[in-house]
């Protein structure tokens, strides 16, 4: 019963995550935020812990941009995360160093099992921490979150610590190279 589980939810991960349509959805909303903010500094800001599966999305989005060399401030990896203990220092520290920096916040949710691996970037910030019912600080002028697994109310922790290292890494991996794609298309358009 577990591996028929197991199967089915692997199949919706494939079937979101190969959902051309909604990424192009997607990668267009980020190609419009890099020509909207050409001179502005953005700055992304990875947020999750290393310490649990399901929470290490943004920091593994954040290693892999940083490997890509991806021309924007990344704040949040595995090596170093962004998490619940220091998020606001971090926040701050951002601000004070950034004039008026436009936030890209990126992190982990969990929704209805058929929206596990669904990619979504929205304008306006997120609340981290939420699905765990921490207090933390909103963050991001804009924010993208990938839905790493199922909500659940009673078990919520436990839920997102037992998430599949491998669904982690294939979103993480798609996050930053739809990333990393949508800056290069704005910048061949403006170029142009």
């Amino acid at each position: 019963m577990e591996n028929i589980k197991e199967q089915r939810s692997n199949e919706l991960i494939e079937s979101n995550m190969g959902n051309y349509e909604q990424i192009d959805n997607v990668k267009e909303m980020l190609i419009e935020m890099f020509q909207q903010h050409i001179n502005d500094q953005i700055v992304f800001m990875c947020i999750g812990t290393d310490q649990s599966t399901g929470d290490s999305f943004g920091p593994f989005v954040g290693k892999y941009l940083i490997e890509c060399n991806f021309p924007y401030p990344v704040y949040g990896t595995i090596e170093y995360p962004v998490d619940a203990l220091n998020l606001k220092q971090v926040l701050d520290m951002i601000n004070t160093k950034y004039d008026n920096p436009i936030i890209v916040a990126i992190d982990a949710s969990v929704a209805k099992e058929r929206h596990i691996g669904k990619i979504y970037f929205k304008q306006g910030a997120l609340r981290p921490g939420k699905y765990g019912m921490k207090i933390l600080p909103l963050v991001g002028d804009y924010h993208l979150s990938a839905v790493v697994n199922v909500r659940d109310s009673i078990i919520r922790l436990k839920k997102l610590h037992e998430t599949r290292l491998h669904v982690i890494l294939q979103l993480s991996l798609k996050v930053a190279s739809l990333l990393s794609e949508a800056n290069y298309i704005a910048q061949e358009e403006l170029d142009k």
